[in-house]
């Protein structure tokens, strides 16, 4: 298939971005993890205050990536499929990066899944703990 040259490098550019974005994001979602695991309210705050510039720069980047392959052709198609519709030249560079990228999405995912996990338990700590709490007895007016 033909493309453009400069598109493509382009292309490998923004993806080798979101490898790097992924795996910013992928820390993060780790530090929340122990953060949630070990109480640190403050630490949560201060840890997602910080990652929303880095989520902002991931969505970005990804818009880029949707945009170039339509570009590109490659609209449409799965990571793994989009090095078969390249000449193996590009081929040979676009693989190893899309493989990188693939794994590092799959540990984010992982990521994140504990993360949300660890928040949830830390939910239903709290909703415990708001149960135990006696609740006053309602007002009733006699004036009425």
């Amino acid at each position: 298939m033909a493309y453009p040259s400069d598109k493509f490098r382009t292309y490998m550019t923004v993806l080798a971005g979101l490898l790097a974005s992924v795996s910013a994001l992928r820390a993060a979602e780790d530090q929340l993890t122990e953060a949630a695991a070990s109480d640190q309210t403050d630490e949560l705050t201060r840890i997602v205050q910080a990652t929303q510039p880095e989520l902002l720069h991931f969505r970005g980047l990804d818009r880029q990536r949707k945009s170039l392959e339509e570009s590109l052709g490659f609209a449409g198609l799965d990571f793994h499929d989009i090095p078969e519709h390249c000449n193996d030249q590009d081929r040979a560079q676009l693989e190893p990066l899309l493989n990188r990228l693939t794994t590092e999405l799959r540990l984010f995912a992982k990521s994140r899944e504990n993360a949300d996990r660890i928040m949830r338990v830390r939910l239903m700590e709290v909703q415990t703990q708001l149960q135990d709490i006696p609740q006053p007895e309602q007002f009733h007016s006699t004036l009425a």
